[in-house]
C-alpha cells in the first residue's frame, strides 16, 4: 500500500488522491491508514505547489475523524497555519483553511485554540461574505465553549 502513495506523482494525481482521501480511508485497514495514508497527507503540506497544499487542507477537513488528536495539535494545525500564512490573500485557500479549522477545532485543547486559532482569525482580511461568515462561526464556536 505504501509504495503507491510514496511514488512520485504529478500535481494533478496528488490533488486527486487528496480530494478522494476520505474514500481511500474507508476502504483501507486502520493500521495502513496510520502507517501509510496519514504520513502521505502530512507530507503533502510540505509540497512545493499550492494546489497540493490546498488539497491537503481540504483533505484534513474531510478525514479529521481519522486523524489522532495529538496529530491534529502537533502536525495538522501548524501545517494548516503555514498554508494560510503563505496565501493570506487567496480567498479560496483562506476559505479552505477556515473550513478545516472549524471542523478540527472541537478536537483541540482550549489553550491551543486561543493561542493559535485566535491570532489566525485576526489576520483574515478578505472582505468576502463567505469568509466573513465562516470566521464569525469560528468565533461563535470559540466563545460558546
Amino acid at each position: 500500500m505504501g509504495i503507491v502513495y510514496n511514488t512520485p506523482k504529478s500535481i494533478q494525481a496528488s490533488v486527486t488522491i487528496l480530494e478522494n482521501l476520505h474514500l481511500i480511508i474507508e476502504k483501507t485497514k486502520p493500521e495502513d491508514v496510520t502507517t501509510d495514508i496519514m504520513p502521505m497527507l502530512f507530507f503533502s503540506f510540505d509540497g512545493s505547489t499550492i494546489q497540493v497544499q490546498s488539497a491537503a487542507v481540504v483533505a484534513v477537513g474531510n478525514v479529521f475523524d481519522s486523524i489522532a488528536e495529538l496529530s491534529i495539535r502537533r502536525m495538522v494545525l501548524p501545517k494548516v497555519k503555514m498554508v494560510f500564512e503563505k496565501n493570506i490573500t487567496d480567498p479560496k485557500i483562506v476559505q479552505n483553511v477556515l473550513i478545516c479549522i472549524e471542523r478540527v477545532m472541537d478536537r483541540m485543547e482550549r489553550a491551543q485554540v486561543m493561542e493559535e486559532v485566535l491570532p489566525l482569525l485576526a489576520n483574515v482580511r478578505i472582505p468576502d461574505p463567505d469568509i466573513t461568515m465562516r470566521t464569525v462561526r469560528i468565533y461563535h464556536k470559540m466563545f460558546a465553549d
